[in-house]
């Protein structure tokens, strides 16, 4: 591992137990508002996807002591979940207990994820097969879930041979691609309303593109073949159109038509999750038939453009942190135009680098 890499994973650690930071002022603020709109204002959360993001990053490097214990305390305080973020933590403890010895820790884990997996069937089961991203608007449909949800259900089904949670994976899918994605771009807008299908927020804000890639890169392989086959084209299409917006700089924008506008390290890292799985994983090895010299000159079209994405994401590194990575959505259309280092351009970047070797 090298010295810049290292400077990363610790950064990774760091964060990992002091995010969120805030200043006195700020925490203030927040209890204030808290007060004024609770169920409009999120708690502050220890095992929310932010920590997700970088537990998945921390073992996928190698960094498993550390993600154990972080998980530890998890299981101790009895394996809170208050909403679907939650779940996004059930990855990283799906790859650890399928890769425990010690029957006791593989016991918790599997507590564990087995709660998870309750939480969102009693979702889907109230909410007419859907999962809303929060309950106190319980239409709305964001595309953060696919990211956060569906690997982790089509997962949880393969490892333990649910077929209800495989069924549910695929339906989010699916429902997505039908009702959230913009005909003329074919880029994702942020959400949708699942009663009315009206759609929310930008189209092609970056990190949605970024959760839809993540998603469908992480559960391609549990899914049945049929719709792994359905999904693969599908996720070379998101690929090709994202590709058109590319920066001369190599990167993705906060919003990825705004090419003049700010580079997002969070949107690019995440959308070269999606280039490297898919690169990593040939469609030769899931239907032969398949691999014909078009499919050949895609996979060289997204090296090329992967190539110089990493070069941008290189370009974003200082002292372990990842800068230009937009701050937290507040809401649909609400994107504050705030560029730091933060858990979601840290945890990303480590994914890209664990998946190409490095």
């Amino acid at each position: 591992m090298s010295e810049a890499i290292e400077s990363i994973v610790g950064e990774a650690k760091r964060l990992l137990y002091a995010y969120p930071e805030r200043t006195q002022k700020e925490k203030i603020k927040y209890q204030i508002k808290r007060i004024l709109r609770p169920n409009a204002t999120p708690k502050m959360n220890s095992f929310s996807w932010p920590q997700a993001m970088l537990t998945m990053g921390l073992l996928e490097s190698g960094e498993r002591e550390c993600v154990e214990a972080f998980y530890q305390k998890y299981i101790e305080k009895g394996c809170p979940i208050e909403n679907m973020d939650s779940s996004m933590h059930g990855m990283v403890l799906l790859a650890l207990f399928e890769t425990c010895s010690n029957q006791e820790k593989k016991a918790q884990y599997r507590n564990a994820v087995d709660k998870m997996y309750r939480y969102l069937l009693g979702q889907y089961e109230k909410y007419n097969d859907t999962i809303p991203y929060r309950e106190h608007h319980s239409t709305y449909i964001l595309v953060d879930g696919i990211g956060m949800v569906v690997p982790f259900l089509a997962k949880y089904g393969r490892v333990f041979q649910v077929n209800k949670s495989i069924e549910m994976a695929t339906k989010l899918l699916n429902d997505y691609w039908e009702c959230g994605m913009d005909a003329l771009t074919g880029l994702p807008y942020h959400g949708y309303d699942s009663k009315t299908k009206m759609k929310y927020g930008i189209i092609g804000w970056g990190r949605a593109v970024g959760w839809l890639l993540w998603g469908v890169a992480d559960s391609l392989e549990y899914l049945p073949e049929d719709i792994q086959n359905i999904w693969q084209d599908r996720a070379y299409q998101l690929l090709e159109n994202s590709i058109t917006y590319q920066r001369a700089d190599g990167g993705f924008s906060w919003q990825i038509q705004a090419m003049e506008g700010h580079l997002d390290s969070s949107a690019t890292a995440m959308i070269g999750i999606g280039m490297s799985r898919l690169l990593n994983r040939s469609i030769s090895e899931i239907v032969s038939s398949m691999n014909t010299e078009i499919e050949q000159q895609d996979d060289g079209k997204i090296q090329e453009s992967f190539e110089e994405l990493m070069l941008a994401l290189e370009n974003c590194v200082k002292n372990g942190k990842v800068m230009d990575a937009s701050a937290e959505c507040i809401d649909f259309a609400q994107y504050p135009q705030n560029y730091n280092s933060y858990p979601w351009s840290v945890g990303s970047y480590l994914r890209v680098l664990a998946s190409i070797g490095k």
